[in-house]
């Protein structure tokens, strides 16, 4: 993953300035060029989360907390193997932890999820929306249902489960899927509370989890019906080889497209429609380039080296 994000730090410091022009162009280099002047390299050694002042491809900081997370497995891993049911529970112990303390940090610091506030979106990213602490509960709760199917499959345990049943819990996924991400944003009109911000913030990723972690487990069991069929269309596993790439270039593309901007945009439902879908090719060719240029050819590396038998070493 490392050669991509590096040439996105590249392309910030050197051809970047010259994508855009215009009244807040200046404003935009500042934030996006001139923090990775001092701060490239936390960004390329996945630590730039840990220091969130000027972050060089800020939205990169999820590479960096799933890298730290990467490094925490093999204990965990380990472990799972030797004392497995000791093992799930204390990951499902830290997973709580970690829910309690993403409550108690966003009540003490009266942090919303989304606010006029400035200073509150500050602190929201600070001590929050980086922290990898406070990031890794649906990651613990997904190396649980990951250990589980595995298990399953190993095993060959036929896991049975009425019909009518599997239809409800993957339709109470759905819902509470489309609640984690449409519900819970009174607080831009002021109708909410901290109380209620802060059990928002610290519920809804384990929520979330919760949700996708049923309907992978009732697709890998056989129970997922048509939402299986449609995850396993041959299209997904295209996407899939991009969504990397996407997820370092899109930020920087649409911030190319705000920052050029010289008078106001009218807000219509038609337009944000079409500036989506818009912003979404572009993004989808520009990161297809890149993918194949920098990020598959070392795919192809790494699979080369790791297929090749060990040489044996003849006894003299």
């Amino acid at each position: 993953l490392t050669p991509l994000l590096a040439v996105v730090i590249g392309i910030y410091m050197t051809i970047f300035k010259h994508f855009g022009f215009g009244p807040v162009w200046p404003t935009v280099l500042d934030g996006f060029v001139n923090s990775c002047t001092g701060s490239w390299y936390f960004t390329l050694l996945y630590v730039h989360n840990i220091f969130p002042g000027e972050m060089c491809v800020e939205h990169a900081w999820y590479s960096s907390a799933d890298f730290q997370l990467i490094l925490v497995s093999p204990i965990l891993l380990l472990s799972l193997n030797r004392w497995p049911k000791m093992t799930l529970i204390m990951i499902g112990i830290l997973a709580v932890c970690s829910t309690i303390t993403g409550f108690l940090t966003s009540w003490l610091l009266e942090i919303t999820i989304s606010s006029l506030d400035i200073e509150k979106n500050r602190n929201l990213n600070r001590y929050f929306y980086y922290a990898t602490w406070l990031r890794c509960s649906p990651w613990l709760i997904g190396l649980i249902v990951g250990y589980v199917i595995f298990e399953v499959k190993r095993k060959q345990f036929e896991f049975t489960i009425n019909k009518i049943i599997a239809s409800a819990l993957c339709a109470a996924s759905l819902a509470v899927m489309y609640v984690c991400v449409f519900e819970g944003y009174d607080v831009i009109i002021g109708k909410s509370d901290k109380v209620t911000d802060a059990f928002r913030i610290a519920l809804v990723r384990p929520s979330w989890v919760i949700a996708v972690s049923w309907i992978i487990f009732a697709c890998a069991v056989g129970y997922g019906g048509p939402i299986n069929k449609f995850l396993s269309l041959p299209v997904f596993q295209i996407l899939s080889k991009l969504t990397y790439s996407m997820y370092l270039i899109h930020f920087p593309i649409m911030v190319v497209v705000i920052g050029k901007m010289a008078t106001p945009s009218v807000f219509t439902t038609s337009q944000m429609f079409y500036g989506f879908w818009s912003d979404f090719m572009v993004i989808l060719m520009v990161s297809t380039v890149l993918s194949l240029a920098f990020e598959l050819p070392v795919v192809a590396i790494e699979k080369y080296f790791s297929s090749r038998s060990p040489r044996k070493i003849k006894k003299i």
